[in-house]
């Protein structure tokens, strides 16, 4: 019963995460056809989406472990979103630009969808058969609760700043 839980639980962080990504590739392309957006608003979504992914993994490289159980075309897409968002920060640093790449909304969308892309591929490996026994499923899930818990709380008091909430 628990695992069939656990299992549901990074089931629906995988489809929040796949959305999560779809935003930012979108936010991504308008930023390459000049469109700019509150940096910081992608910065917390991402990040309140990533935390408890990557509480799911087996341990922090997620390249020696998750990468390697996933599915023959996932690899492709990730790895190529990583050297997708690599070129593209090199190019804002090589062209003649005001602005720093740090505060690039072309650099920092195309930073976000490697950095989804990579923990969206926790889940995938999770849900892979025979990749996870019970015993581990439920600890990493615990922890990727726990992560869910802070970025909530977090979230919660910059809202309430931002509310001016007392």
């Amino acid at each position: 019963m628990i695992a069939k839980l656990a299992k549901t639980y990074i089931l629906l962080l995988l489809i929040i995460g796949i959305l999560g990504l779809t935003l930012t590739i979108f936010l991504h392309i308008r930023a390459l056809l000049g469109v700019g957006f509150p940096i910081n608003h992608l910065f917390v979504v991402d990040f309140a989406i990533a935390v408890p992914l990557l509480g799911l993994a087996k341990e922090r490289n997620v390249w020696a472990n998750e990468i390697k159980a996933l599915p023959t075309w996932v690899k492709p897409l990730t790895i190529g979103l990583l050297y997708y968002s690599i070129a593209i920060t090199l190019a804002i640093i090589w062209t003649p630009s005001t602005i720093s790449p740090a505060e690039s909304p072309v650099v920092i969308s195309a930073f976000f969808c490697a950095f989804l892309s990579t923990g969206i591929c926790i889940p995938i490996a999770a849900l892979t058969p025979g990749y996870i026994d019970s015993v581990n499923l439920k600890k990493r899930v615990a922890r990727s609760i726990i992560g869910l818990t802070v970025v909530a709380l977090f979230v919660t008091v910059q809202l309430a700043k931002t509310l001016h909430i007392h």
